[in-house]
């Protein structure tokens, strides 16, 4: 009997270690699936936010150019800007979603909103999205 109570402690022992080991390299994974770069979960939060941001200034430029008539139809001014409105709201809500595993991808279809809009509305559409595509990239890079 004194041989089997032995035996019992040490497997009770080899348990729990090895679930300690599985609980701290669970919790790494998780860490580790919202780091892109190498940073940490709160950087990238950080960095996505000032992006947001960035984005929405892209938007009030926009604002900017149909107040400037650079619209292929004048007659739909208060459309485009309600469809700006709706994004920057949108951008908005987005950047207090952060932190979900598929910001990212939500953030790619996102400017493939704004990227319609532009077409649809503005003269000079293609220069319009590269100027924007060029701004957000300096911006992201400087963040």
């Amino acid at each position: 009997m004194p041989d089997f109570s032995l035996m019992l402690i040490v497997a009770v022992a080899v348990g729990v270690f090895l679930y300690s080991q599985m609980q701290k390299t669970i919790s790494r994974v998780d860490g580790d699936e919202f780091s892109e770069f190498g940073a940490k979960p709160q950087e990238n939060g950080e960095k996505y936010a000032k992006f947001c941001d960035a984005i929405d200034e892209e938007i009030l430029h926009l604002k900017y150019l149909v107040k400037s008539n650079l619209l292929k139809n004048r007659d739909q001014r208060d459309e485009v800007l309600e469809n700006l409105s709706i994004l920057s709201k949108e951008i908005v809500f987005l950047q207090g979603a952060k932190n979900e595993r598929n910001f990212e991808e939500k953030l790619v279809q996102f400017l493939g909103k704004i990227e319609y809009v532009i077409e649809r509305y503005y003269v000079d559409a293609e220069g319009l999205k590269e100027g924007m595509r060029e701004n957000l990239e300096r911006k992201f890079r400087q963040i």
